[in-house]
């Protein structure tokens, strides 16, 4: 088993803080205020071609993105934010149209890591306790 880096694409000028690859496309979302959800088809990224990637802002108060995964559909994307209270957003894909979001209780907050379980985010705080959380994507 070996790894090497096989090329690179300079993407943005923001701090990039979370991924996920789905369908050919890599989503990236940048830790600016708010938050920048950029889809990039990964095909044209390591060919030396200069491509835009395709961008959407996310809502006032919704930044520092720490979790994104695919949901249950395989038809969005689901992301957490790192914020007080922490908020849940899910885009569907490739279009990066806003389909949902919940603000959670003043309690869960900062959201750090998250992943789908069947047709559940589960999302880790980052605070003392951590939390587990568990949210319905429907």
């Amino acid at each position: 088993l070996s790894m090497k880096r096989v090329g690179y694409v300079d993407l943005t000028q923001k701090d990039v803080r979370a991924g996920v690859v789905h369908k050919g496309d890599a989503y990236f979302v940048t830790s600016s205020r708010p938050a920048t959800v950029m889809r990039c088809p990964v095909d044209a990224m390591f060919h030396g071609d200069t491509f835009r990637p395709v961008e959407v802002t996310l809502a006032l108060g919704e930044h520092k993105v720490q979790a994104i995964f695919v949901d249950h559909t395989d038809n969005h994307i689901v992301m957490g934010t790192y914020t007080q209270p922490s908020r849940i957003i899910r885009l569907v894909t490739p279009s990066m149209e806003r389909s949902a979001s919940l603000t959670l209780s003043p309690d869960d907050e900062m959201i750090y890591a998250g992943a789908r379980w069947e047709r559940h985010g589960i999302f880790v705080t980052s605070t003392l306790p951590g939390r587990l959380l568990k949210v319905s994507i429907e």
